[in-house]
């Protein structure tokens, strides 16, 4: 079954809220939006909700870009949500005050922990995609605030499973919710600009 293509962008630091997830105001059509880095390695990782409906998009770093990237989608209830990858990954995340915990299990039997923070309704942070190639890009932005420039970290890829890391053009706008990026070429993936949207799982 081909996994649908991942583009990661990470920026910056997190902005976190005392709000439990029921209590957040809805400022981005109803999506609210959580993401980190991952401990341990070199992957990030958001999750987007939309009333019950959950995705999680983990993205690799330039050592795992390959394989560890793709989407888990699924129903959220009772404040927890058992979600799966199209290529036969799983994980199991829970809801809490300003963040998402959880645990991720992937296609090899590998499993890893998440921690995710809550982003700054109406702020850049969140997770965005686009379909490219085939594909379902994915895209996570953790919001600096002020603090800092953003860091980015991206792979896009074909149906055809070619990959390719990306870079933001920037400047990123704080109110954004379209992200300008594009790939860095390879002998076997092309260079493209691409426009990536605040993703909404409900309509995935």
């Amino acid at each position: 079954m081909s996994r649908f293509a991942q583009l990661c962008l990470l920026t910056g630091a997190i902005a976190l809220s005392a709000c439990a997830d029921e209590t957040v105001a809805p400022l981005d059509d109803g999506v609210v939006s959580y993401a980190a880095a991952l401990a341990g390695s070199d992957a990030v990782a958001a999750v987007a909700t939309s009333g019950d409906d959950v995705a999680l998009y983990v993205c690799g770093g330039p050592t795992s870009f390959e394989t560890r990237s793709r989407w888990y989608l699924g129903k959220r209830a009772n404040g927890e949500a058992d979600i799966a990858s199209d290529d036969g990954g799983t994980a199991h995340v829970v809801f809490s005050d300003g963040e998402v915990t959880g645990t991720v299990t992937e296609p090899t039997g590998a499993t890893f922990d998440v921690r995710l923070d809550l982003m700054t309704p109406g702020g850049p942070g969140g997770v965005y995609f686009v379909i490219d190639s085939g594909c379902r890009t994915g895209v996570v932005v953790i919001d600096h605030g002020n603090a800092a420039e953003p860091t980015v970290q991206g792979t896009w890829c074909s149906d055809h499973d070619i990959f390719a890391q990306v870079t933001p053009i920037t400047p990123i706008e704080d109110d954004t919710r379209e992200i300008q990026v594009k790939t860095i070429p390879t002998d076997v993936a092309p260079e493209k600009t691409l426009a990536v949207k605040l993703a909404n799982p409900s309509l995935f």
